[in-house]
């Protein structure tokens, strides 16, 4: 495991933040196995009800647990997941944390949770990457 991100692996994580179609994500905290994400949902990101929607609170997960295992040094995808929605997310700060709990030769298993403004759980989610290979061999 490298100490240090290459440019090619921070240029990387940059990148799993692009195609989430929101202004403002930032990340706070990155390293293997690890990412914490910090987005700002507006009304444009809301459903008929008020509520952002699930579709974006995917996202922003599955957008985590990539840069927590593209971290290791490792092209990946999604392999499986699941989530589940335990509290409306209004307009507002939230915190996206991914947490590896699994790592082995051709897959990993990640943890993300996601958090409002007052630190309620409102998402929980776990995404099984399957690992391409190291960065260096796309």
């Amino acid at each position: 495991m490298k100490e240090k991100f290459t440019e090619e692996i921070w240029n990387g994580i940059i990148g799993h933040t692009k195609p989430l179609g929101l202004d403002g994500v930032q990340i706070l905290e990155v390293k293997p196995g690890y990412c914490n994400l910090e987005a700002y949902i507006d009304e444009s990101n809301v459903n008929f009800y008020g509520f952002a929607h699930g579709g974006i609170l995917f996202t922003l997960c599955d957008s985590a647990s990539g840069i927590a295992t593209y971290a290791y040094g490792v092209n990946n995808v999604t392999l499986d997941s699941s989530i589940s929605y335990l509290k409306s997310v209004k307009t507002g700060k939230i915190n996206i944390i991914c947490a590896n709990i699994h790592k082995g030769r051709k897959t990993a298993v990640n943890k993300v949770n996601i958090f409002n403004e007052e630190g309620e759980l409102c998402t929980t989610s776990s995404f099984t990457m399957y690992l391409k290979g190291d960065i260096d061999n796309k």
